[in-house]
């Protein structure tokens, strides 16, 4: 069946004896959804609280964050214009593109 049993310490004990066991479980067959498992002893009873925590997973609905431009409400003129009127000597002096690319990120 391919399950596995998270929760590997005893569970259970018995008084005045102190026998312990394992009689309380927690199985899943995809232990790598959760991110710990285990075993809160307590006076309270003789079973001890089992726990499990599931690993946090993305939303599949969630949408990345966009970094881009929008241009559905450009002013080409404008664009235009800014090209035509930037000063373009840093950009084309230097020899470095990631620098090059900087400057033009800068300027836009």
């Amino acid at each position: 069946m391919g399950l596995k049993q998270l929760i590997t310490d005893p569970t259970h004990v018995s008084d005045p004896t102190l026998n312990v066991s394992l009689i309380d479980h927690f199985v899943t067959s995809d232990p790598d959804l959760y991110a710990k498992a285990g075993v809160i002893p307590h006076g309270a009873t003789d079973h001890f609280v089992i726990y499990c925590s599931r690993k946090k997973f993305k939303d599949k609905h969630e949408k990345e964050p966009y970094w881009g431009r929008s241009y559905g409400k450009m002013d080409k003129q404008q664009f235009k214009l800014d090209i035509l009127t930037n000063n373009w000597d840093e950009v084309y002096e230097t020899n470095d593109a990631e620098q090059a690319w900087l400057v033009f990120k800068t300027d836009f």
